[in-house]
């Protein structure tokens, strides 16, 4: 579910998100990036990271 509400962290690898197609509206850590995010198409299955509230 997506809420759009704002994270109070982000990770993103050098210049991401880029929106490639205007398509990319989830996120992937990538390990060749040191976990740094990559903006990536939703299309794909992955695992998911949910933040908690303090």
């Amino acid at each position: 579910m997506h809420d759009e509400a704002n994270v109070s962290y982000d990770n993103w690898g050098h210049d991401q998100p880029n929106y490639v197609d205007g398509d990319q509206k989830c996120v992937v850590a990538e390990i060749e990036w040191t976990w740094a995010w990559n903006d990536w198409f939703c299309t794909e299955k992955d695992f998911i990271v949910c933040e908690l509230p303090n």
